[in-house]
């Protein structure tokens, strides 16, 4: 229950104050804005009513507080930060009414490292932190503190800013098909490396790489390693561009790779010579030609020759023969030599030593060419054959296939009587089989098998008797001896024997002649017995009528 007085030389005197109960009191008093000066509140205690209560006066003296705006700019383009390189800060630091404040203490956080700096004259700052080279790529953030003053109020202010990482292709080779991994028109590209970011890892993603205008396709195998291979396009000459890219991912650069190469363009030489044939003596011209790969000529270009000489088994001469050639405007060049008397064969061998010529210098066809070596052997001919005339040939080759078919049908002609023999003696068995009259039957097949013979030659007289016949019908048939008498026999009975049918008793009565049945079956079977050893003939291939067209006679 003391009273307390304050007292100020801007508001004066305050109502007294009482204590509490424990001796606390508390005093509230209002600072104008832009109240910047320090002020005194003066406290007096008084005695009161209280013994031993001295009065007592004291003073305090108030300082007014600013606030302060503090700012934090990233200054790297696009707030884009690199590991391993430095990250730029800048910002200002003023009081409330926007005047700066020089010479005052700011703390800069970055990844939860802290370090230092003073704003100068102006209320400015600027500041560089170095990234790590292993920095986690992505957002990162950083601060800036100020911390209260006796004049200032504390204040702090974020920015963030984002860490990338660079690539670069290493090991980078590129190979062709031609001879020391050249590059060649038309030919096969490929191109080795590996791509890795700024710590050395190696990154397997999108790559491009490509010569001139042609892309190539590109894999990774089990190391990360590319392969990217191709065809050369077929028009490329000269100098062009293997370009290797990546376009970069969200955290990772991209990157280029570039590099020129010469494109080869493949030289080709062509032989000819005459005369086909050669002889020791004759004098062999030969044409040569000098060609890029796709037939375009080579002009005004030298060739080197050299003919050298083989004796007979391949064995050297001491003497070779060596020209100096230059193509024509259409890549043709010639020459000439004598091949020897003592030699067997000769191998001709074109050189062209490739590179630039001069008669592209400084046009479109300026290119490199490609080392050509090719030989050829020339063989002396063994005999001289003159040309083939098919008019001299044309009367044989129609003769041949004219005489063939005189043979053949001659052969048909020299078998055909034996056939209809046998379709006769077949006819006659079936005739006799009806129980007809036989004497009949036999006399009229007689005069057909007269008929058959003499068509094809084998009488040679108008008038023969049976007996004559049978040695006709030997030469005629391919039947042995007994068959033919067994068939001149059935033919004598049959024309002069007194044998019926039937004959008539002293009564008058018709009666069977039994004489007569049993020739009839004798006739039959003989019949039978003929036509088999005509067919075994006619399979075994006799050819009686050549027996008698050349006076010989067959077996009996």
């Amino acid at each position: 229950n003391t009273t307390i007085e304050f007292f100020n030389e801007n508001d004066g005197f305050a109502p007294p104050f009482e204590t509490t109960s424990d001796g606390k009191f508390s005093y509230t008093i209002f600072v104008a804005e832009g109240q910047t000066n320090i002020f005194t509140i003066d406290i007096k205690v008084e005695d009161g009513d209280i013994p031993y209560l001295l009065e007592t006066d004291f003073e305090v003296d108030v300082i007014p507080q600013s606030s302060v705006i503090l700012t934090l700019n990233i200054d790297n383009e696009n707030k884009k930060a690199y590991r391993g390189e430095n990250v730029s800060l800048s910002g200002t630091l003023t009081d409330d009414s926007g005047t700066p404040l020089e010479n005052q203490t700011l703390g800069i956080n970055i990844n939860s490292i802290l370090f230092y700096t003073t704003t100068n004259e102006v209320g400015s700052f600027i500041a560089n932190y170095p990234l790590v080279s292993n920095y986690n790529l992505g957002i990162s953030n950083s601060s800036v503190i100020f911390n209260e003053t006796d004049w200032y109020l504390g204040n702090y202010q974020n920015n963030s800013f984002f860490v990338f990482g660079k690539t670069t292709f290493q090991n980078v080779v590129v190979e062709g098909d031609w001879f020391n991994n050249q590059l060649r028109r038309g030919g096969e590209i490929d191109v080795y490396g590996t791509l890795v970011d700024d710590l050395g890892n190696r990154v397997e993603t999108n790559i491009t790489v490509s010569i001139g205008n042609a892309n190539l396709i590109t894999e990774f195998n089990n190391e990360t390693t590319f392969v990217s291979s191709g065809i050369i396009p077929e028009d490329y000459r000269n100098n062009h561009t293997v370009k290797l890219a990546f376009v970069g991912n969200e955290y990772l650069d991209g990157t280029q790779y570039k590099s020129k190469h010469s494109i080869l363009v493949e030289s080709k030489i062509r032989f000819d010579f005459e005369p086909k044939n050669v002889f020791p003596g004759d004098m062999v011209n030969v044409s040569v030609w000098l060609e890029e790969d796709d037939g375009s000529p080579i002009p005004d270009t030298s060739l080197n020759v050299t003919v050298t000489l083989f004796y007979d088994k391949n064995i050297e001469m001491d003497t070779e023969l060596a020209y100096n050639l230059t193509t024509d405007l259409s890549g043709f060049s010639k020459f000439s030599f004598e091949f020897p008397e003592d030699a067997n064969s000769a191998s001709v061998q074109a050189e062209f030593a490739g590179g630039y010529i001069r008669a592209y210098d400084d046009t479109p066809q300026e290119t490199e060419l490609t080392i050509a070596n090719v030989a050829i052997s020339i063989t002396k001919s063994p005999e001289a054959r003159e040309p083939f005339d098919i008019n001299k040939y044309l009367p044989l080759f129609i003769g041949i296939p004219a005489a063939l078919l005189v043979t053949a049908y001659y052969l048909y002609w020299t078998q055909k009587h034996k056939y209809e023999v046998r379709n006769l003696i077949k006819q006659m068995q079936r005739e006799l089989n009806k129980d007809e009259d036989y004497r009949q039957i036999i006399i009229k097949s007689y005069h057909q098998l007269l008929n058959i013979l003499d068509r094809y030659g084998f009488i040679k007289t108008k008038t023969q008797t049976v007996r004559e016949f049978t040695d006709v019908m030997r030469t005629a048939l391919p039947i042995p001896t007994q068959s033919v008498k067994l068939l001149t026999s059935l033919f004598e009975i049959a024309r002069y024997s007194g044998i019926k049918p039937k004959v008539i008793d002293e009564f008058g009565m018709e009666m069977i002649d039994g004489s007569y049945n049993i020739w009839c079956v004798e006739a039959i079977n003989n019949l039978h017995e003929v036509e088999m050893e005509l067919n075994k003939g006619l399979k075994e291939g006799k050819v009686s009528r050549f027996t008698n067209i050349f006076g010989m006679r067959s077996s009996k």
